[in-house]
């Protein structure tokens, strides 16, 4: 009985590891995504003439829109 204690606390706590595990890698997965979709929109913006630097509703006056949605990896960034 007490065996069987040891072994089913054991199993608990193992589980319990591996799915924080799996969890950590999935957000460290999307950290490196959304750090890799602002890398190329900054890229984006460094390619621009510096005139058209601005948004289309904001001050100053620009060729960019205030926000911009993409999807990579079937997660959607803003």
């Amino acid at each position: 009985m007490v065996t069987a204690s040891i072994l089913v606390v054991v199993g608990i706590l193992s589980t319990t590891i591996f799915e924080n595990g799996l969890r950590s890698l999935t957000d460290s997965q999307m950290r490196i995504v959304a750090t890799a979709v602002a890398n190329e929109q900054m890229e984006i913006l460094r390619n621009m003439p510096y005139d058209n630097l601005g948004t289309t509703t904001g001050w100053p006056h620009g060729a960019l829109q205030a926000s911009h949605t993409t999807t990579r990896n079937n997660q959607t960034f803003t």
